[in-house]
C-alpha cells in the first residue's frame, strides 16, 4: 500500500469515527431525554396513585357514613359498613361488607335482610348525596322495610327518614309505599302527608291525611 492509499483510508476512518462519534452522542441525548420523561412519568403515577387514594378515602367515607348512621339509628346492636376499593381485572371494584366488631360479613348471606333493606336505604341516599351542586331530588321507595321486623325497629326507621330528609340541603323529598307495622299515630309523625289505600268488594278507596 502506497502513501497516498494509506491517507485516503485513514482519512475514511476519520470520517467513519466522527460519524459513530455522532451516533453515539445522540443515543446518549435520546437516553437522557429517556430516563427524563421516565422519571416525570414516576412522579406522575405517584400522584396519581395519592390522588386516588385520597379519592377512595373520601369516597369510602360518603358511602359508609350514612349507611352506618342509619344502621345505627335502627337497630341496638347495629353492624357498620365497611367499604374497600379491591383491583380486579384492571379496574377498581368497591367491595361492601357488614362489620361487627372484627367480623367483616356478606350482607346478603350473613345478616338479617331487615339489615340489608336499610343498608340499601342508605346506599341510595348516600349516592344522591354524592352529586355536587346536588339537584332537587324525589326519591321513590316501594316498601324499602318489608324485611324489617319488630314495631320498635321499623318506628325508628320511619323516624330516621324523616331526619334524612329533612337535613339534607336541600331537602329530600321521599314518596314511601308502605304496609301498617306499627301505630298509624306513628306513620303520621315520620310523614307530611299520607294516602291510604283501602279495598272493598275489590273497589279501590284513597284517603288522604
Amino acid at each position: 500500500m502506497n502513501l497516498s492509499e494509506l491517507s485516503t483510508k485513514i482519512e475514511r476512518a476519520k470520517g467513519e469515527q466522527e460519524r459513530v462519534q455522532k451516533q453515539i452522542v445522540n443515543i446518549e441525548s435520546d437516553i437522557s431525554r429517556t430516563e427524563r420523561t421516565l422519571r416525570v412519568d414516576e412522579a406522575a403515577q405517584l400522584i396519581i396513585k395519592a390522588i386516588a387514594q385520597k379519592a377512595q378515602k373520601a369516597l369510602q367515607y360518603k358511602i359508609s357514613e350514612p349507611v352506618t348512621l342509619l344502621l345505627d339509628g335502627v337497630f341496638d346492636n347495629p353492624y357498620e359498613l365497611s367499604v374497600e376499593f379491591i383491583p380486579r381485572r384492571d379496574k377498581i371494584e368497591a367491595d361492601l361488607k357488614f362489620k361487627r366488631g372484627k367480623n367483616l360479613l356478606d350482607p346478603m348471606y350473613a345478616s338479617g335482610l331487615g339489615a340489608v333493606d336499610i343498608g340499601g336505604l342508605g346506599l341510595r341516599i348516600a349516592c344522591l348525596t354524592m352529586a355536587s351542586p346536588r339537584p332537587e331530588y324525589i326519591l321513590l321507595l316501594d316498601e324499602p322495610l318489608k324485611h324489617l321486623r319488630g314495631q320498635k325497629e321499623n318506628i325508628r326507621a320511619i323516624q330516621m327518614i324523616k331526619e334524612i330528609s329533612q337535613e339534607l340541603d336541600p331537602p329530600l323529598q321521599i314518596i314511601m309505599v308502605n304496609d301498617e307495622r306499627v301505630p298509624f299515630e306513628e306513620i303520621e309523625k315520620g310523614a307530611d302527608k299520607i294516602i291510604m289505600t283501602t279495598i272493598k268488594g275489590g273497589v279501590s278507596y284513597v284517603s288522604q291525611s
